[in-house]
This record gives structure tokens, sequence and C-alpha cells, in this order.
């Protein structure tokens, strides 16, 4: 899972890697990372 921002402001989504690389032409549009469920 990839966290990302589509919109203006602080909200953050989690997308599947096909839906990340489709919203990058988004105006909006950062990458915050991977998320992983489980840490160590």
């Amino acid at each position: 899972m990839y966290r990302i921002q589509i919109t203006k402001g602080k909200d953050w989504i989690f997308c599947c890697k096909t839906c990340t690389e489709n919203h990058q032409s988004l105006p909006f549009y950062k990458y915050g990372g991977t998320w992983k469920g489980k840490r160590h």
C-alpha cells in the first residue's frame, strides 16, 4: 500500500501501486511512502 495526497490539504489516502500511478497526473499529487502493517 502506498500513502498519497491527491487534494490540497492534509488528508492522505492509501492506494495500491496501480492507483498511485493513475493519480500521478493530478495537480496536488504527493507521494508519502509505503505503508507497512507491522513494524519490527
